[in-house]
């Protein structure tokens, strides 16, 4: 952040709204307007909504504002996960697996546990 002693930021705003920082001893171009501003001032106001058509340069899969995304159409319980196998999006458990086995004329439990599925 380009700042002098005196802690303001200097800066230059082209005719599109672009704002270039500079340093103190920095020039604005002609056709941009110089800016500076205290970075001890005060906060703005927080904002109380966003309006998202407002947004530019969004990508493609949010143009025309709405988020139906991949992962939407997955139903994943509340233990999975979404996870990328190579081809797709799936869900997938993440926890340990335990398996209680039964052998004829044994007694007791045989018991496996893996943890995770990699």
């Amino acid at each position: 952040m380009a700042q002098n002693g005196d802690d303001i930021i200097h800066g230059c705003v082209g005719g599109n709204g672009t704002l270039r920082v500079i340093d103190a001893a920095g020039n604005c171009k002609k056709n941009e307007t110089a800016l500076n501003w205290n970075i001890e001032g005060p906060p703005g106001p927080e904002p109380t909504s966003i309006d998202w058509d407002a947004v530019i340069n969004k990508p493609a899969g949010f143009a025309d504002g709405v988020d139906d995304d991949t992962l939407a159409s997955l139903s994943c319980t509340t233990e999975q996960l979404a996870r990328w196998n190579g081809s797709s999006w799936v869900c997938f458990f993440d926890g340990p697996t335990i398996t209680k086995y039964h052998a004829p004329g044994v007694n007791g439990e045989f018991t496996s546990m893996v943890l995770g599925n990699d």
